[in-house]
């Protein structure tokens, strides 16, 4: 990894230690999340929950490493839109973002084209609805992975029901971090 990165990486696990209220994810999963977008040769990446960039600038590098694509990342709150904008910059990975403000879900009905790795890290009783409308922007082989799927599972059971039983889709839980569901479209 690029000492640039590290280097922002660190700042962001420090400023939301000390600003609270960023809900990063951890840096293991944040390593799990570029190994599968490297060895799923992703281009077109799909992000529901931003914060304050930490996880993006996961993606984004991955995506800078298989030698170009793109992530489309959705944030609500203008505070960590702005925060995010600048990390991104610190970074170097301005180029391979966009930043989508907004509520997901409407955001999600107006989002054009197809992508081939979604990550959702979001209000958790709302994964589902934002599946459903996902799910349509993907093709087969695309993945899908949701976060806290441990922490959180009472709160994500619609959810987790759905993505274990469909019949179009292969899920497991990988217990990283908080615990990701990881889902297969066929």
């Amino acid at each position: 990894m690029r000492k640039n990165l590290q280097k922002q990486l660190k700042h962001i696990e420090r400023f939301s230690k000390e600003h609270g209220g960023m809900w990063n994810i951890p840096p293991e999963t944040g390593m799990f999340l570029s190994l599968l977008v490297k060895l799923s040769h992703s281009k077109r990446i799909l992000e529901v929950g931003t914060s304050n960039g930490y996880s993006t600038l996961w993606l984004a590098e991955a995506i800078r490493q298989n030698r170009g694509g793109r992530i489309s990342t959705i944030e609500r709150d203008p505070l960590k839109v702005n925060l995010a904008r600048a990390n991104f910059k610190r970074a170097g990975l301005s180029r391979f973002i966009r930043i989508y403000y907004g509520e997901a879900h409407k955001v999600l009905k107006r989002l054009k084209g197809s992508f081939d790795f979604v990550f959702i890290d979001a209000t958790k009783e709302e994964y589902l609805p934002y599946l459903k409308l996902i799910l349509p922007k993907t093709k087969p082989g695309a993945l899908i992975v949701a976060d806290n799927a441990i922490m959180f599972k009472d709160r994500m059971k619609d959810y987790l029901d759905f993505v274990r039983n469909h019949p179009k889709l292969e899920s497991v839980l990988i217990p990283i971090g908080s615990g990701e569901e990881m889902t297969l479209r066929g």
